[in-house]
């Protein structure tokens, strides 16, 4: 259901006697990222420190997967295979954030 809203989308392709190989349908995929807070006690700890604390950044692909506790990161995305290849994260949102994949660059074998 996130891929395709309501869990279905209907399609309809015209042709004549010469039917198509392939459909191309184009999806945007939507993913959400984003840091948690460390605990308290983890905290204190590198307090000490006075370094940074390392971040665990998580990216989810469900909304229902993001995290109560979820904090927005500021910085950018690079994805060599989408249309456009970075994505600036603002800093103030978790998502979602889209990226598409440009046919020109991907070929069939891809993974991407």
């Amino acid at each position: 259901e996130v891929l395709v809203p309501g869990g279905c989308q209907e399609l309809s392709l015209s042709y004549d006697n010469h039917k198509p190989d392939e459909l191309k349908v184009e999806v945007l995929c939507p993913f959400w990222i984003y840091y948690e807070p460390p605990e308290e006690e983890e905290q204190e700890e590198e307090d000490e420190d006075a370094a940074l604390p390392p971040l665990m950044v998580t990216v989810a692909c469900n909304p229902e997967q993001v995290s109560m506790e979820a904090l927005p990161l500021g910085g950018t995305i690079r994805c060599p295979g989408a249309a456009n290849e970075t994505l600036e994260l603002p800093g103030n949102s978790v998502g979602p954030f889209y990226f598409r994949r440009d046919p020109a660059k991907v070929d069939s074998s891809s993974l991407c």
